[in-house]
């Protein structure tokens, strides 16, 4: 999985990688500029597949940088997490209205930003699979559509089930 951060503050854009690479994504690019960082994207040869941005940059904000990404062919799915010391509904909810798919404040837990990352992975299989089924669809007019989209949830609820509901393991007394 092929990841962007975003992020001004050194210190973020030096730990995140190494806590990427620990919970298994190793194709990390960093930029502590945001017109630097929509530039590299606008001439990557490869769509990233998850973006990490911080919202308060000193040339462009992080939700305006969401923005420009949302409107870039290719990257109207791809999961945009907003990773911010503002903790105010307002950013969020501007930030969500911008196109963010998730929103962690800092400072955050190492464990959390792992398991969003790797839900965002998730969300990416997803994605390429309804993509794959809808491809199939096209070439094969003959199958019926509520099949598929029955499929496609099933899918979908498969590839998350594991994170929204885990399995209850028993607890060992004390006794």
């Amino acid at each position: 999985m092929k990841i962007l951060v975003v992020d001004d503050d050194q210190h973020i854009v030096d730990l995140l990688p190494v806590i990427l690479r620990n919970v298994g994504f190793s194709d990390v690019t960093c930029h502590t500029s945001a017109t630097r960082a929509f530039a590299g994207l606008l001439s990557a040869t490869a769509t990233y597949d998850c973006i990490i941005l911080d919202i308060d940059m000193p040339d462009i904000d992080g939700i305006e940088l969401c923005r420009r990404i949302r409107k870039v062919p290719g990257y109207k799915e791809v999961p945009i997490i907003m990773l911010t010391g503002r903790r105010d509904e307002i950013s969020l909810a501007e930030a969500i209205e911008a196109g963010a798919t998730d929103y962690v404040t800092k400072p955050f837990d190492v464990l959390q930003i792992g398991i969003r990352i790797k839900l965002s992975a998730k969300l990416v299989r997803a994605q390429h699979a309804i993509n794959y089924l809808r491809l199939s669809q096209d070439t094969q007019p003959e199958v019926p559509l509520g099949n598929a989209s029955a499929l496609t949830r099933k899918e979908v609820v498969n590839i998350f089930s594991d994170d929204l509901y885990p399995v209850n393991t028993p607890r060992k007394s004390k006794a």
